[in-house]
């Protein structure tokens, strides 16, 4: 009954495959977004339902193996973090495989916004022709623009990298502001 509610509530799948790539479970609650109930797969084999997409069924034969696997895989326009385990018999033959697909999808997506929202800011800081210096607490620099180094005539990593405070620096103090 606690994993049921877990799966519920998970964007992920757990299933498992026989030995010939049939669906012997399958079941999470992201197969809802597909319009996919676990009846529509079990009994089906991994190799028609997902004949379309190459890389799936690579990672499917690769476990079939033996080979434990982890990949990201895109089926349609989702991507999904895959962990599949063989299972083997008690000779140690491989019997089947179980696997666990994570959802990606929506985390990806938020990480590339983020990746261009911060390539906005990065451009638009640095076409600024405003001075613009960010200072840590002990009043070291931590970043400077482009419009800092030319107007004060420094090579934007040496001044970064230097040990020493900036004469601009000095003059902040001296005027109270730092």
């Amino acid at each position: 009954a606690q994993l049921r509610t877990m799966l519920a509530h998970a964007d992920l799948i757990l299933f498992s495959l026989d030995q010939d790539g049939v669906f012997l479970s399958s079941d999470g609650s992201i197969l809802n977004s597909y319009s996919s109930a676990p009846s529509e797969v079990v009994g089906h084999s991994v190799f028609e339902r997902y004949k379309r997409f190459p890389a799936v069924l690579k990672t499917i034969r690769k476990a079939l193996a033996g080979q434990e696997t982890h990949s990201q895989l895109v089926v349609e326009d989702s991507t999904f973090d895959c962990h599949l385990s063989p299972v083997l018999d008690d000779v140690g033959k491989v019997s089947g495989v179980v696997g666990v697909a994570v959802d990606m999808t929506e985390r990806l997506s938020m990480e590339q916004a983020l990746r261009e929202s911060e390539e906005r800011y990065r451009l638009l800081v640095e076409d600024q022709s405003d001075l613009i210096v960010k200072f840590d607490l002990d009043l070291r620099v931590q970043y400077v623009n482009p419009s800092y180094c030319a107007t004060f005539g420094v090579d934007h990593e040496q001044f970064l990298a230097a040990p020493h405070r900036h004469s601009s620096v000095q003059r902040l103090q001296t005027l109270g502001v730092a």
